[in-house]
């Protein structure tokens, strides 16, 4: 899921549904405390689609606040829709309570 929302922000495609789709699944997934604390345990390799940064031995929530930024960057300087920005915020929102040991890049694009 990941995977295919990272592709197609890169495509940078305008008005594309399967965005929608793919940000409100993870809105609802991660209302759920649970789920975002199961977020924390899984720990991923380095996944293959994803060339900005080595990110291996890193917790999925780390993967997942990455590519949500990426998202967020995307659309702040090209696609410019305020409901695919709202989602995002969102999903990092709902997030923000349980997220511990974030990956280093994960952290720095964070803040910068």
């Amino acid at each position: 899921m990941l995977q295919r929302l990272h592709r197609e922000i890169l495509r940078r495609k305008r008005h594309t549904a399967y965005i929608y789709i793919l940000l409100i699944v993870l809105l609802i997934l991660t209302q759920n405390e649970s789920v975002n604390a199961t977020l924390q345990t899984i720990t991923v390799q380095q996944p293959r689609w994803l060339k900005e940064r080595d990110m291996s031995k890193s917790n999925l929530s780390s993967l997942v606040v990455v590519v949500l930024l990426r998202t967020l960057q995307v659309n702040l300087s090209e696609i410019k829709d305020i409901y695919l920005q709202t989602t995002c915020v969102g999903i990092l929102g709902n997030m923000a309570r349980s997220i511990q040991h974030l990956h280093q890049y994960a952290a720095q694009r964070l803040v910068t």
